[in-house]
């Protein structure tokens, strides 16, 4: 073999190490690009869960009674306060904690002015003692759009929001929630 077929030999040898070296880079981009794709969606869909998850606080203020067994400020029993109770002042605004369709919006014995909203993943949320309700039944709100402001309507003694969340029909503790 001559010199010059040699290294044509050898340039050859190379082009197509190059070649195949090329080919594998590319199978592995697309490769990677279609786990990338999927990450992508999958956070998609986790935003979407997340936002239907309450999480964030439903008003400013202070809370002033805990989730548990309480003496009722009005009857002086004792008996299982099924949320929290934050007070501010009256008109203070109240915020969705979480996306989802209003399934009620008007009076409730002992609540007054409520609000429930159900998130569709087995969360619903109540919004109690409110003083202007700002949406209606089959409204659909997201997380953080105003639906209340705060007031003192139904058995109530001060101007505060009762809020609750269960989950599958069964009371949750809103603070284990909102520190999420």
């Amino acid at each position: 073999m001559s010199f010059m077929a040699l290294h044509l030999y050898s340039q050859d040898r190379i082009i197509n190490e190059l070649r195949d070296e090329n080919n594998f880079w590319q199978e592995e981009s697309k490769k990677f690009q279609w786990e990338l794709e999927a990450v992508k969606n999958n956070l998609i869909e986790l935003n979407k869960v997340h936002d239907k998850i309450p999480v964030s606080p439903p008003t400013k203020g202070r809370v002033t009674s805990n989730f548990g067994y309480r003496r009722h400020p009005i009857s002086r029993n004792y008996s299982l306060h099924q949320g929290i109770d934050i007070a501010s002042t009256r008109n203070t605004s109240i915020y969705s904690t979480a996306e989802g369709k209003v399934v009620f919006s008007g009076r409730k014995v002992g609540y007054g002015k409520t609000i429930i909203v159900d998130h569709g993943n087995g969360y619903k949320t109540l919004y109690a003692h409110v003083a202007k309700l700002l949406v209606c039944k089959g409204e659909t709100v997201k997380q953080g759009a105003q639906i209340a402001k705060m007031g003192s309507t139904g058995k109530s003694t001060s101007t505060h929001l009762h809020y609750e969340i269960s989950y599958k029909g069964k009371q949750i503790n809103p603070i284990n929630m909102m520190s999420m």
